[in-house]
Protein backbone atom coordinates (compact mmCIF):
# COMPACT_ATOMS: atom_id res chain seq x y z
CA UNK A 1 0.00 0.00 0.00
CA UNK A 2 1.49 3.28 -1.02
CA UNK A 3 1.92 6.01 0.96
CA UNK A 4 -0.96 8.32 -0.09
CA UNK A 5 -3.74 4.99 -0.33
CA UNK A 6 -2.50 4.45 3.49
CA UNK A 7 -2.94 8.01 4.51
CA UNK A 8 -6.33 8.05 3.29
CA UNK A 9 -7.12 4.77 4.35
CA UNK A 10 -6.56 6.02 8.04
CA UNK A 11 -8.74 9.06 7.49
CA UNK A 12 -11.47 6.50 6.70
CA UNK A 13 -10.82 4.04 9.87
CA UNK A 14 -11.14 7.62 12.15
CA UNK A 15 -14.29 8.50 10.14
CA UNK A 16 -16.21 5.44 10.40
CA UNK A 17 -14.86 4.89 14.39
CA UNK A 18 -16.77 8.16 14.65
CA UNK A 19 -19.59 7.50 12.92
CA UNK A 20 -19.90 4.18 14.53
CA UNK A 21 -19.46 6.60 17.85
CA UNK A 22 -22.24 8.39 16.93
CA UNK A 23 -24.68 5.62 17.10
CA UNK A 24 -23.31 4.11 20.23
CA UNK A 25 -24.03 7.73 21.72
CA UNK A 26 -27.88 7.95 20.46
CA UNK A 27 -28.10 4.32 21.24
CA UNK A 28 -27.17 4.11 24.65
CA UNK A 29 -28.84 7.46 25.56
CA UNK A 30 -32.18 5.65 26.42
CA UNK A 31 -29.95 3.56 29.01
CA UNK A 32 -28.00 6.06 30.29
CA UNK A 33 -29.14 4.74 34.16
CA UNK A 34 -27.01 2.16 33.58
CA UNK A 35 -23.07 2.26 34.43
CA UNK A 36 -22.18 0.62 31.40
CA UNK A 37 -24.51 2.29 29.19
CA UNK A 38 -23.27 5.31 30.88
CA UNK A 39 -20.28 4.37 30.27
CA UNK A 40 -20.20 3.51 26.64
CA UNK A 41 -21.89 7.13 26.17
CA UNK A 42 -19.30 8.75 27.41
CA UNK A 43 -16.02 7.27 26.03
CA UNK A 44 -17.67 7.65 22.45
CA UNK A 45 -18.41 11.71 22.97
CA UNK A 46 -14.83 12.14 20.79
CA UNK A 47 -17.41 12.12 17.81
CA UNK A 48 -18.20 15.35 17.29
CA UNK A 49 -14.81 16.87 17.63
CA UNK A 50 -13.16 14.10 15.52
CA UNK A 51 -15.65 14.84 12.49
CA UNK A 52 -14.69 18.45 12.79
CA UNK A 53 -11.18 17.60 13.24
CA UNK A 54 -11.61 15.53 9.96
CA UNK A 55 -13.30 18.25 8.10
CA UNK A 56 -10.50 20.84 8.52
CA UNK A 57 -7.56 17.94 7.43
CA UNK A 58 -10.25 17.21 4.84
CA UNK A 59 -10.46 20.65 3.55
CA UNK A 60 -6.57 21.52 3.92
CA UNK A 61 -5.47 18.82 1.79
CA UNK A 62 -7.98 19.88 -0.91
CA UNK A 63 -8.03 22.72 -3.17
CA UNK A 64 -9.18 26.28 -2.19
CA UNK A 65 -12.30 26.44 -4.03
CA UNK A 66 -13.86 23.12 -2.66
CA UNK A 67 -15.53 24.40 -0.10
CA UNK A 68 -17.78 26.33 -2.53
CA UNK A 69 -19.12 22.93 -3.89
CA UNK A 70 -18.94 21.26 -0.37
CA UNK A 71 -21.00 23.89 1.12
CA UNK A 72 -24.32 22.95 -0.67
CA UNK A 73 -23.53 19.13 -0.42
CA UNK A 74 -23.73 19.88 3.12
CA UNK A 75 -27.00 21.80 3.33
CA UNK A 76 -29.08 20.18 0.72
CA UNK A 77 -28.96 16.73 2.60
CA UNK A 78 -29.35 19.00 6.19
CA UNK A 79 -33.22 20.71 4.96
CA UNK A 80 -34.22 17.30 3.08
CA UNK A 81 -33.00 15.47 6.67
CA UNK A 82 -34.73 18.03 8.88
CA UNK A 83 -37.92 17.98 6.85
CA UNK A 84 -37.77 13.96 7.65
CA UNK A 85 -37.02 14.55 11.01
CA UNK A 86 -39.49 17.45 11.62
CA UNK A 87 -36.35 19.18 13.61
CA UNK A 88 -33.84 21.47 13.17
CA UNK A 89 -31.85 20.46 16.04
CA UNK A 90 -32.62 16.41 16.44
CA UNK A 91 -30.00 14.80 18.81
CA UNK A 92 -27.17 15.01 15.94
CA UNK A 93 -28.53 17.45 13.14
CA UNK A 94 -26.70 19.83 14.84
CA UNK A 95 -23.46 18.73 13.93
CA UNK A 96 -24.27 20.21 10.26
CA UNK A 97 -24.82 23.78 11.70
CA UNK A 98 -21.38 23.96 13.58
CA UNK A 99 -19.84 22.50 10.37
CA UNK A 100 -21.38 25.37 7.80
CA UNK A 101 -19.79 28.01 10.36
CA UNK A 102 -16.86 26.66 9.96
CA UNK A 103 -17.02 26.56 6.25
CA UNK A 104 -18.17 30.04 5.71
CA UNK A 105 -15.13 31.16 7.91
CA UNK A 106 -12.83 28.68 6.48
CA UNK A 107 -10.94 30.70 3.45
CA UNK A 108 -10.21 33.56 6.66
CA UNK A 109 -9.07 30.89 8.42
CA UNK A 110 -7.19 29.31 5.94
CA UNK A 111 -4.97 32.75 5.29
CA UNK A 112 -4.30 32.99 8.90
CA UNK A 113 -2.83 29.40 9.19
CA UNK A 114 -1.04 29.65 6.20
CA UNK A 115 0.62 33.03 7.74
CA UNK A 116 0.31 32.65 11.32
CA UNK A 117 -0.07 28.62 12.27
CA UNK A 118 0.86 29.19 16.33
CA UNK A 119 -0.69 32.40 16.79
CA UNK A 120 -3.97 31.40 14.90
CA UNK A 121 -4.33 27.90 16.59
CA UNK A 122 -3.36 29.38 19.88
CA UNK A 123 -5.94 32.25 19.93
CA UNK A 124 -8.73 29.26 18.30
CA UNK A 125 -7.70 27.55 21.70
CA UNK A 126 -8.54 29.95 23.56
CA UNK A 127 -11.67 31.30 22.33
CA UNK A 128 -12.60 27.42 22.45
CA UNK A 129 -11.17 27.09 26.08
CA UNK A 130 -13.59 29.89 26.97
CA UNK A 131 -16.45 28.67 25.62
CA UNK A 132 -16.14 25.26 26.84
CA UNK A 133 -15.31 26.21 30.37
CA UNK A 134 -18.11 28.98 30.59
CA UNK A 135 -20.66 25.50 29.48
CA UNK A 136 -18.87 23.35 31.93
CA UNK A 137 -19.37 25.83 35.06
CA UNK A 138 -23.05 26.14 34.20
CA UNK A 139 -23.24 22.37 35.53
CA UNK A 140 -22.19 23.86 38.56
CA UNK A 141 -24.74 26.21 38.96
CA UNK A 142 -22.15 28.69 37.72
CA UNK A 143 -23.92 30.76 34.17
CA UNK A 144 -20.87 33.25 33.54
CA UNK A 145 -22.46 33.89 29.86
CA UNK A 146 -25.45 35.92 28.71
CA UNK A 147 -28.48 34.13 29.31
CA UNK A 148 -29.40 34.94 25.46
CA UNK A 149 -26.20 32.52 24.76
CA UNK A 150 -27.33 30.06 27.16
CA UNK A 151 -29.38 27.79 24.37
CA UNK A 152 -27.17 28.23 21.62
CA UNK A 153 -23.37 28.41 22.46
CA UNK A 154 -22.77 24.92 22.59
CA UNK A 155 -23.25 24.86 18.71
CA UNK A 156 -21.73 28.12 17.97
CA UNK A 157 -18.62 27.83 15.96
CA UNK A 158 -16.17 29.13 18.92
CA UNK A 159 -17.08 26.28 21.03
CA UNK A 160 -15.65 24.03 18.31
CA UNK A 161 -13.36 26.10 17.03
CA UNK A 162 -10.08 24.52 17.88
CA UNK A 163 -10.48 21.26 16.09
CA UNK A 164 -11.38 22.87 12.70
CA UNK A 165 -8.21 25.05 13.18
CA UNK A 166 -6.43 22.22 14.39
CA UNK A 167 -7.35 20.09 11.48
CA UNK A 168 -6.64 23.26 9.27
CA UNK A 169 -3.03 22.75 10.17
CA UNK A 170 -2.53 19.07 9.33
CA UNK A 171 -1.05 19.15 6.12
CA UNK A 172 -0.51 15.91 4.60
CA UNK A 173 3.62 15.96 5.96
CA UNK A 174 2.37 16.74 8.86
CA UNK A 175 -0.42 13.87 8.86
CA UNK A 176 2.51 11.08 7.73
CA UNK A 177 4.49 12.45 10.95
CA UNK A 178 2.05 11.97 13.34
CA UNK A 179 1.41 8.39 11.97
CA UNK A 180 4.89 7.44 12.22
CA UNK A 181 4.65 8.92 15.69
CA UNK A 182 1.49 7.03 16.60
CA UNK A 183 3.13 3.90 14.98
CA UNK A 184 6.10 3.89 17.13
CA UNK A 185 4.66 4.43 20.59
CA UNK A 186 0.43 3.36 20.03
CA UNK A 187 0.88 1.04 23.22
CA UNK A 188 1.53 4.41 24.74
CA UNK A 189 -0.82 6.21 23.20
CA UNK A 190 -3.60 3.71 24.00
CA UNK A 191 -2.62 3.80 27.66
CA UNK A 192 -2.53 7.68 27.84
CA UNK A 193 -6.75 7.67 26.44
CA UNK A 194 -8.08 4.99 28.37
CA UNK A 195 -7.01 7.12 31.07
CA UNK A 196 -8.45 10.36 29.51
CA UNK A 197 -11.84 8.34 28.32
CA UNK A 198 -11.86 7.26 32.53
CA UNK A 199 -11.21 10.83 33.60
CA UNK A 200 -13.89 12.03 31.06
CA UNK A 201 -16.93 9.26 32.32
CA UNK A 202 -16.08 10.29 36.18
CA UNK A 203 -15.93 14.15 35.58
CA UNK A 204 -19.22 13.63 33.61
CA UNK A 205 -20.74 11.26 36.55
CA UNK A 206 -19.95 14.11 39.12
CA UNK A 207 -21.35 16.75 37.39
CA UNK A 208 -24.22 15.44 35.80
CA UNK A 209 -23.41 16.34 32.18
CA UNK A 210 -24.62 13.05 30.94
CA UNK A 211 -25.70 14.14 27.65
CA UNK A 212 -23.61 17.30 26.95
CA UNK A 213 -19.94 16.41 25.53
CA UNK A 214 -18.68 19.60 25.93
CA UNK A 215 -16.24 19.97 28.83
CA UNK A 216 -12.62 21.59 28.75
CA UNK A 217 -11.05 17.94 28.86
CA UNK A 218 -12.80 17.28 25.67
CA UNK A 219 -9.91 19.36 23.94
CA UNK A 220 -7.37 16.70 25.21
CA UNK A 221 -9.43 14.01 24.79
CA UNK A 222 -10.36 13.72 20.98
CA UNK A 223 -7.49 14.99 19.66
CA UNK A 224 -5.45 11.72 21.68
CA UNK A 225 -7.96 9.76 19.96
CA UNK A 226 -7.07 11.05 16.51
CA UNK A 227 -3.66 10.16 17.40
CA UNK A 228 -4.08 6.31 18.52
CA UNK A 229 -6.66 5.86 16.04
CA UNK A 230 -3.67 7.00 13.27
CA UNK A 231 -1.54 4.57 14.83
CA UNK A 232 -4.63 1.78 14.76
CA UNK A 233 -5.53 2.32 11.24
CA UNK A 234 -2.03 0.39 10.36
CA UNK A 235 -2.77 -2.32 12.15
CA UNK A 236 -6.22 -2.31 10.40
CA UNK A 237 -4.94 -2.14 7.20
CA UNK A 238 -3.34 -5.41 7.44
CA UNK A 239 -6.24 -7.10 7.45
CA UNK A 240 -8.01 -7.30 4.09
CA UNK A 241 -11.50 -7.98 4.94
CA UNK A 242 -11.70 -5.62 7.81
CA UNK A 243 -10.16 -2.76 5.37
CA UNK A 244 -12.81 -3.74 2.92
CA UNK A 245 -15.56 -3.58 5.33
CA UNK A 246 -13.86 0.13 6.78
CA UNK A 247 -14.00 1.52 3.12
CA UNK A 248 -17.29 0.50 2.20
CA UNK A 249 -18.77 1.78 5.23
CA UNK A 250 -16.91 5.13 4.69
CA UNK A 251 -18.23 5.35 1.53
CA UNK A 252 -21.47 5.33 3.02
CA UNK A 253 -20.98 7.28 6.30
CA UNK A 254 -22.95 10.55 5.84
CA UNK A 255 -25.82 8.14 5.10
CA UNK A 256 -25.94 5.95 7.93
CA UNK A 257 -24.76 9.38 9.79
CA UNK A 258 -28.08 11.12 9.02
CA UNK A 259 -30.49 8.42 9.03
CA UNK A 260 -28.97 5.88 12.19
CA UNK A 261 -31.86 7.96 14.55
CA UNK A 262 -34.88 6.78 12.53
CA UNK A 263 -33.37 3.17 12.74
CA UNK A 264 -33.04 3.66 16.62
CA UNK A 265 -36.31 5.48 17.10
CA UNK A 266 -37.90 2.85 15.09
CA UNK A 267 -36.01 -0.25 17.70
CA UNK A 268 -36.96 1.61 20.41
CA UNK A 269 -41.07 2.30 19.56
CA UNK A 270 -40.83 -1.58 18.74
CA UNK A 271 -39.26 -3.68 21.47
CA UNK A 272 -38.70 -0.67 24.15
CA UNK A 273 -41.90 1.23 24.83
CA UNK A 274 -42.05 1.48 28.25
CA UNK A 275 -39.34 3.96 27.68
CA UNK A 276 -39.64 7.74 26.87
CA UNK A 277 -39.05 8.63 23.47
CA UNK A 278 -35.61 8.99 22.06
CA UNK A 279 -34.14 11.65 23.55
Amino acid sequence: MNKKDERVFSLEFIRVSAMLAVIAIHGSAGFIEFPPMFALNQVCRFAVPVFIILSGIGLRQSSYRQVYTKLPRLLIPYLFWCIIYESFLRPHLYFTVILAQLYFLYPLLLIAVEKYPIRTFTVSLFISLICNSLIFLSYFGLDLYPEPLRPYLWFLFPTWLVYFTGGLLITPRCLQALSAYAARHLRFLIITTAICAVYYVWEAAITGSFYDAIKPSLLIYAPLVIVTFLGLSKIVADIPAFKKLTRYLAGYSETIYYAHVIVLIFIQKCFFMERPPFP
